[in-house]
């Protein structure tokens, strides 16, 4: 039998992000939010771990470097449609994004190398409107509805 997952067992007890128009997290460092939020960017960078219960709307880029894990649970849009010069959702090595819902990606999708993605649950989905590129050692596991087949 499996466990179940505990990633979002606390979102409750969460605070509301009202920090500013971009999310940075550095190195290691740990931050969890709760609730409905619209902004410019995130950053995860190494180490750093962003859990995000509700809805959350990213205007621009969302990178998570290098062994960053972004948590996300309710739904997440990101980027903006058919710009000249299109926003990304950047996922580098050994980083791990981690969806229970409903992801859309307006613009494209970067996975580099060793880049993760896992979706929980049963009743995940991720839309992406742009170009996806994947290179060598992307990993995608669970259960998920990709509405454009676009991470085939």
């Amino acid at each position: 039998m499996e466990k179940p997952n505990t990633t979002f067992a606390n979102c409750s007890s969460y605070g509301v992000y009202n920090q500013g128009k971009d999310l940075i997290l550095n190195s290691n460092e740990v931050k969890s939010y709760n609730g409905s939020t619209a902004i410019n960017s995130i950053i995860v960078n190494s180490g750093g771990v962003l859990t995000h219960c509700g809805s959350i709307s990213v205007q621009n880029t969302l990178i998570l470097n290098s062994g960053g894990t972004f948590n996300m649970t309710g739904s997440l849009a990101q980027g903006k449609y058919q710009q000249s010069n299109p926003t990304e959702l950047i996922i580098n090595s050994n980083a791990l994004l981690q969806i229970e819902g409903s992801v859309v990606i307006w613009g494209d999708l970067r996975l580099n190398s060793g880049a993760k993605i896992n979706f929980i649950g049963n009743n995940s989905s991720i839309t992406i409107y742009g170009k996806v590129t994947k290179n060598s050692g992307v990993t995608i596991t669970g259960t998920y509805n990709d509405t454009e087949n676009k991470l085939k």
